[in-house]
């Protein structure tokens, strides 16, 4: 850090903490601590992103100091606001913006909040003069990319953010930046997106751009300007270039700059994850590389990050460092637990109970085995068994944009062979069709099932999925949940204890496990 930004950061944290101190109580009062969460955020982000942020709020309290809306309480306000933002799914910076009654427009959130705007705003101006973070970006990645005539992809969470870069790069490189974000209708982010796959060598995008779109058609090197405080996102964006016919190996940077508690501990949490899975991904003596990113994956699965950093108001990093690590040996437990039930299933490859990726064998797969249950047919196969020529039934006459109003279809999933056989159309999870299959397989009418097995008591045990998610529909917890009911019509039991004994059981794994098609395969 630089003496101006570790200036910036001490005034920032004594802002913020002034505003967790003034939001507690009801009402008005609590939605500032809302408020100070996404500063957070925010200067997590760039310096540009919590820069903007706060000169809005100074020209607030400089402004017409009109009251809250008659309508709705400042709690409404906010989350209405917010309703499609949170979590970095758009720009929370200018969806603050448009909340600007909140606060009271000329109320202060604590006394002496305009005096302490004034500083930071001065101070904020400095760092971003001379912005290490930006510089490096620029120089050690962005012109070494460039110079090797490579596309370049860079995610953000925030659009100041996004203009910022933008700006940089254009200034930089004086040639055209294309950026997705939250406020582009599809018209406008497609025609984007065709000038990226063209000739232009940089994109820009925000979460917006996270889900839904692909940009690997020549590209494969993305940037992570910022660690969104829910790491899961950087498996969203690398999927925008790590899917199927991707022809190169996907690079990623994410830049972590150390000028803000809330980065320095999501650094450390990501640090500690990669260190356990490393040491649970020995197969034998060898270091299985491919393992250790599943586990990474999954371990950050069962953290609630974002949880952990916003309710550290005195943002100190003793706190955040005792509860990552209670969260982390948490999920390493619950990893742990599974791997030892999966133990017992015959068959069982640990160098193979991950899925790593869907090739054209797997996708052929599943269309064999789901097509009888959507009434379709494979009528023949041809090209060595890499085309299905399917009929599908009557009711699914121009369902789909990639077959027209035919039934008669011919379908692969081989990449080079749709490419030269025009009538042929990719199967891949992009395809409306291929998708529609996906979400009839993992709904409840698709497939059920129930075995007899010798137990200590008599009776019945149906096992649930629980998922918990927050108000914004995002899961942040799911467990299986088995419920008994004796045969003697005793009271129901939640997790007998002797159904866990039950399960480490090799005849049940194995049953689990042909229930799942395939002996071995993770259920």
């Amino acid at each position: 850090m630089s003496d101006a930004a570790r200036n910036f950061d001490l005034q920032l944290r004594q802002y913020v903490q002034n505003g967790y101190r003034a939001s507690v109580g009801e009402g008005t009062r609590r939605a500032i601590g809302f408020v100070m969460t996404t500063y957070r955020k925010l200067a997590s982000s760039s310096i540009a992103a919590i820069e903007r942020a706060l000169r809005r709020r100074r020209a607030r309290l400089q402004g017409s100091g009109e009251g809250l809306s008659a309508a709705k309480s400042p709690i409404d306000e906010q989350q209405d606001a917010f309703a499609d933002g949170e979590d970095g799914r758009d720009d929370v910076d200018d969806l603050l913006d448009r909340s600007g009654k909140f606060g009271g427009g000329g109320d202060q959130f604590f006394a002496g909040e305009l005096l302490l705007l004034d500083s930071l705003c001065n101070a904020a101006q400095v760092v971003k003069n001379e912005d290490l973070k930006l510089r490096q970006f620029i120089e050690e990645v962005a012109i070494p990319i460039r110079r090797q005539e490579l596309k370049l992809l860079i995610f953000t969470e925030y659009r100041a953010t996004q203009d910022y870069l933008v700006g940089a790069l254009e200034a930089e490189f004086a040639e055209v930046v294309c950026h997705i974000n939250g406020g582009m209708d599809l018209a406008e982010k497609s025609r984007n997106i065709g000038e990226f796959n063209g000739a232009a060598p940089f994109m820009v995008s925000t979460e917006a751009g996270g889900e839904g779109i692909n940009l690997h058609v020549n590209c494969h090197v993305l940037v992570n300007y910022d660690l969104p405080w829910n790491p899961r996102r950087l498996v969203q964006r690398a999927g925008r270039l790590y899917r199927y016919g991707q022809r190169e190996r996907v690079v990623v940077f994410n830049l972590m700059a150390t000028d803000g508690f809330d980065v320095r501990a999501l650094g450390m949490l990501l640090d500690r994850v990669s260190q356990i899975a490393h040491g649970m991904s020995k197969v034998g003596s060898e270091f299985d590389n491919g393992l250790h990113t599943e586990i990474v994956g999954e371990l950050l699965e069962r953290l609630d990050v974002a949880g952990i950093l916003a309710d550290n108001h005195d943002m100190t990093v003793e706190r955040s460092d005792e509860e990552i690590n209670e969260a982390i040996r948490r999920a390493e437990q619950a990893r742990q637990r599974q791997e030892t039930l999966f133990s017992h299933i015959e068959g069982y490859d640990a160098t193979g109970s991950s899925v790593q990726a869907f090739g054209a064998k797997d996708v052929l797969s599943f269309l064999e085995g789901i097509l009888p249950c959507r009434e379709a047919s494979i009528r023949r196969r041809t090209h060595g068994g890499r085309v299905l020529e399917l009929e599908l039934p009557p009711d699914m006459r121009g369902m789909f944009p990639e077959f027209g109003a035919r039934t008669v279809v011919e379908v692969t999933a081989d990449r080079g062979l749709a490419d030269r056989l025009r009538e042929v159309v990719p199967m891949d999870f992009a395809s409306d069709f291929f998708a529609s299959l996906v979400a009839f397989a993992k709904s409840p009418e698709f497939r059920g099932g129930f075995a007899t097995l010798r137990a200590p008591k008599s009776g019945t045990i149906g096992l649930y999925r629980i998922r918990w998610q927050n108000d914004q529909g995002v899961p942040r917890w799911e467990s299986l949940v088995s419920i008994y009911v004796p045969a003697d019509g005793g009271p129901p039991e939640t997790n007998p204890a002797f159904f866990a004994d039950l399960l480490a059981k090799p005849y049940c794994c194995r049953f689990f496990a042909e229930l799942c098609g395939k002996s071995g395969e993770i259920f």
